[in-house]
């Protein structure tokens, strides 16, 4: 018959010193995992005590965190399947700013903040259409209200740091269905009311628009 819990442990023996309020497996002995509810202060039986985050009524994609109004601090921005809304943070709490909403055809993929002019700085939204067509915005925020200062660019956009100077740099990257990408990523520079491509990329025939990162040598 098994061993009562009771009983000490036999010499040679596994001794599981885990603790149940932060390791747990309820289906499996073999493995245990991080308890998503553990209780990291106050007595055991005290659910006020958990770690927790504050609700929100919308699930999340994608979140910047950038002060893109140039008044000196940080505003959030987080991104729904169909919207990007801001929020100030304060007092451990976040407070909303302002919505923008997409057209209800759109998904929306991630969201890129780009450094622009006094402080500022543009909010680049990713979505497509229903047949998985780049359909990319720019936005800026200011007085509590958005404005789409480009709408409808046919290339998935990302922000990175090209050297040599490491500075940020808006790349892109066409579409081709039913492919997602097509082959080649470039520099994008502003044309009119769009951005369009200017210096091609020299970087692996597998990489794409949003899986690389250039590391300074060192």
């Amino acid at each position: 018959t098994p061993a009562s819990a009771g009983q000490p442990a036999q010499p040679g023996g596994r001794i599981n010193q885990m603790n149940p309020d932060i390791m747990v497996n309820q289906t499996s002995s073999r493995e245990v995992y991080l308890n998503p509810q553990f209780r990291y202060a106050g007595p055991s039986n005290a659910d006020d005590a958990r770690l927790r985050s504050q609700a929100l009524a919308f699930n999340s994609i994608g979140m910047e965190v950038v002060d893109a109004d140039g008044d000196g601090r940080n505003e959030i921005f987080l991104l729904g399947q169909t919207f990007v809304k801001a929020f100030s943070f304060s007092n451990g709490n976040l407070t909303p700013l302002g919505e923008f909403k997409f057209p209800m055809t759109s998904q929306c993929l991630n969201i890129r903040s780009f450094p622009h002019g006094s402080g500022k700085a543009w909010l680049i939204v990713n979505t497509v259409d229903s047949g998985s067509v780049p359909q990319t915005s720019v936005l800026t925020f200011s007085g509590g209200k958005f404005t789409e200062e480009m709408r409808n660019i046919k290339y998935y956009l990302n922000v990175v740091k090209l050297p040599p100077t490491y500075q940020p740099v808006i790349i892109g990257q066409e579409a081709q269905p039913p492919r997602l990408f097509k082959a080649g990523i470039s520099e994008m520079v502003k044309q009119g009311s769009t951005l369009v491509p200017s210096r091609r990329i020299a970087l692996p025939s597998d990489a794409n628009v949003f899986n690389f990162t250039y590391m300074p040598a060192g």
